[in-house]
């Protein structure tokens, strides 16, 4: 009996793989190549040796405007880094008398990915803003508010804001621009 035991004790502290137990043959483990002659041996990614560790400042203002009124603006600011993604997402529920439903969702949700190369940004950007309607116009049969919902690539200099993109409603004179600012961080 006292030799089942620790025999049991045994094969308890010491437990397989898990593709052993799954019936599995387990997996070779890869051994490191050692450099060659004129190689120096790399541990990490390419994208993170120096020089390519930056942040970027990305600032995004998005500009809703009906008609000859004051535009509301609405600005989203992230720091992301080379080559990665940042992504921004708020979204609520409003109540908006004009609609059947009455509550309406509403969203701004932003994705953006810079690439730093000689001080210029290369900026891939996804939009997705779901506004509140600004005026109810009766004789409109709208019934929520027009979407924008847009993904581009654009080339920007530190520092400097560029108009990206401006569409029109296609039920009302409602306007939606967008203007970015991406800023490499030193």
């Amino acid at each position: 009996m006292r030799h089942a035991i620790f025999v049991l004790c045994a094969v308890l502290a010491f437990p397989l793989p898990s593709a052993a137990q799954d019936g599995q043959a387990p997996t070779p483990q890869a051994t490191p190549r050692p450099a060659s002659k004129g190689e120096t041996k790399s541990e990490e990614p390419p994208q993170w040796k120096t020089g390519m560790m930056t942040n970027v400042h990305v600032e995004l203002t998005i500009s809703d405007q009906t008609g000859s009124g004051t535009p509301d603006r609405k600005t989203v600011s992230m720091i992301v880094s080379n080559g990665a993604w940042g992504k921004i997402r708020t979204s609520a529920e409003a109540f908006q008398k004009s609609t059947a439903s009455k509550i309406v969702p509403v969203g701004l949700n932003v994705d953006a990915r810079p690439f730093v190369s000689d001080g210029l940004i290369r900026l891939e950007l996804t939009i997705v803003y779901s506004p509140m309607m600004l005026t109810s116009t009766n004789d409109s049969a709208q019934t929520r508010p027009t979407e924008l919902n847009q993904s581009l690539t654009v080339a920007l200099q530190s520092g400097k804001p560029l108009v990206v993109s401006q569409a029109a409603d296609p039920v009302s004179d409602r306007k939606i621009g967008v203007e970015v600012k991406a800023t490499i961080l030193k």
